[in-house]
């Protein structure tokens, strides 16, 4: 389902084109709404210029989806990452500065059915949902935790908005080999190989292939 845009665009402009390297090009939705699968909406871009064509609009998250695709460095992702993060907190969607419901349940929901990765990782953190007390899991520790995110928001004392304390933690962990852009994780399932804590939510447990 997720590939459906590229045969539509086979079918109305024939083979997607490769560049140098052999690659076939990525299908770019030029209104940004990938559900619009219109042929007049898909554009043939190599990889770099389809990051680009995201940096440029300051489309972040995709960026750092094509990123890993290009390895990039993991500064270049960090960096990424925290353009991202500021650019929600500025224009309110962040869920520190939002009422925070909907990353609450999400991330109750993926406690609740054992999907969680701190679950399967057993993350420190692992003890505060197993016994409850975790933000996730309560509503006073929820609204606690979104309350101290709020207030270093707007007493601009928040990482995010400053950047330097932000890039100087990353570029330390970076530095020391424990940042978890520097780890690779391979799926025993597929062999996948990736620097993401994303490739537990996609793989390991909940592989396709499993």
């Amino acid at each position: 389902m997720a590939k459906k845009y590229r045969k539509i665009y086979e079918n109305h402009y024939g083979q997607i084109p490769t560049d140098q390297n052999g690659r076939t090009h990525d299908i770019h939705h030029i209104d940004g709404n990938r559900n619009n699968n219109d042929p007049n909406n898909l554009k043939a871009l190599s990889i770099e210029e389809h990051y680009q064509v995201h940096l440029d609009q300051g489309e972040y998250s995709s960026c750092i989806k094509i990123a890993y695709r290009m390895k990039l460095s993991p500064e270049t992702l960090s960096e990424l990452g925290t353009k991202e993060n500021l650019k929600r907190v500025k224009n309110g969607t962040h869920n520190w500065v939002g009422n925070g419901d909907y990353q609450r349940n999400v991330q109750k929901k993926r406690v609740e059915d054992g999907t969680h990765h701190w679950l399967r990782n057993k993350n420190p953190v692992y003890s505060l949902l197993e016994n409850g007390t975790h933000p996730f899991l309560g509503e006073a520790g929820s609204n606690l935790a979104k309350e101290t995110q709020r207030k270093r928001v707007e007493n601009k004392t928040h990482h995010l908005l400053s950047g330097d304390i932000q890039r100087k933690s990353h570029k330390k962990r970076l530095d020391n080999g424990t940042h978890h852009l520097t780890k690779t994780h391979i799926c025993p399932h597929c062999n996948k190989e990736g620097k993401s804590a994303v490739m537990f939510r996609y793989h390991f447990e909940n592989c396709k292939i499993k």
